[in-house]
């Protein structure tokens, strides 16, 4: 239903994190950006912070760089998105 109603303003990353993400998803967008301005390594552990850096790494695919993989969820759709990562 929410690609119904949000159409073509999902084409954006971050626009679809506002309109869909919800503030978790936000908040750890945000840790995530403040970790690689202050070049602190993170890892990203199940399924909610690897969509999350999925969102930063489609706006700009070096924003992850500092990211690394702690663990797979048994959710098929982590290990999707952290192979579209190269996580």
């Amino acid at each position: 239903r929410a690609l119904a109603f949000h159409g073509s303003g999902l084409g954006d990353p971050l626009e679809a994190l506002r309109r869909v993400g919800g503030r978790e998803f936000a908040a750890i967008c945000g840790a995530i950006l403040a970790a690689r301005m202050q070049k602190i390594p993170v890892l990203l552990d199940g399924f909610v912070a690897t969509a999350a850096a999925a969102v930063l790494n489609k706006a700009d695919p070096s924003a992850i760089d500092h990211c690394l993989l702690a663990s797979l969820s048994p959710e098929p759709g982590q290990a999707k998105i952290a192979e579209r990562l190269g996580l």
